[in-house]
């Protein structure tokens, strides 16, 4: 409710376990995978960054300023969510641990990991895309397509935006394509993973709307004949 993100938590087990298992069993190196900065916008200085280090929470706000403390309470205790807890940052330092983004090194092409996955056995999405562009994305959660959903309220752009992005970068797609296909799937409002999501929260839909609408954008949407929209939208004949 306080940042609007499904993810937090996600994002607190990715970025922490990892880390603390090189720093218990001195490990030397950790390998992720695509730099964020690199693929879905950043800062020209923070695509230059090659490395996840403790000075990459403190400048980008990864967890929105929040803690493993914040989610202590009557039924999880500290110990319960150590596994979320980020290394010691003084260890971490002192075993000279590299922390690096493979991405930064080597073209970053999701149609590319696609074509090795599958040699291996990974199957895609029969249905389609989740949310977005790739039907092989964001697949692996029932909740990431929310968490995608709220770029829409608060920065006015999907999961879509980011995908053909891509498309563009890697010479599959022209920008026109891009616009055709947004223009045809819309906001993409993921209902069917909304509706889980309320389930596992134990609130009403109605509810979630209420938390969703404290984060619309008030510098990009404005209200016009009953309706939500942003002005001069980057295609004219948008349907809200």
């Amino acid at each position: 409710m306080r940042v609007g993100d499904t993810a937090i938590h996600m994002h607190m087990a990715l970025y922490s376990i990892p880390l603390r298992i090189a720093v218990v069993l001195d490990i030397p190196l950790v390998v992720w995978g695509e730099s964020p900065h690199m693929e879905y916008g950043g800062s020209e200085e923070a695509r230059k960054f090659s490395t996840l280090d403790f000075g990459s929470f403190r400048r980008h706000g990864i967890l929105q300023g929040t803690s493993v403390d914040d989610w202590i309470d009557g039924e999880l205790s500290s110990k319960d969510l150590e596994a979320y807890r980020l290394p010691n940052e003084q260890q971490f330092q002192s075993k000279q641990i590299r922390s690096v983004f493979l991405g930064y090194y080597f073209p970053w092409d999701p149609e590319e990991s696609l074509r090795v996955a599958l040699k291996h056995g990974f199957q895609v999405r029969a249905e389609g895309p989740k949310t977005g562009y790739y039907n092989y994305a964001d697949i692996d959660c029932d909740f990431i397509s929310v968490h995608h959903y709220f770029k829409w309220l608060k920065f006015g752009f999907t999961r879509l935006f980011d995908n053909l992005a891509v498309e563009i970068r890697n010479g599959r797609m022209t920008r026109e394509q891009a616009l055709n296909i947004i223009g045809q799937r819309g906001e993409q409002a993921p209902h069917g993973d909304i509706a889980k999501l309320c389930a596992f929260l134990r609130i009403s839909r109605e509810h979630f709307w209420e938390i969703a609408e404290r984060f619309r954008n008030p510098a990009i949407w404005s209200r016009r004949n009953g309706k939500w929209v942003i002005e001069d939208f980057i295609i004219p004949d948008w349907k809200w």
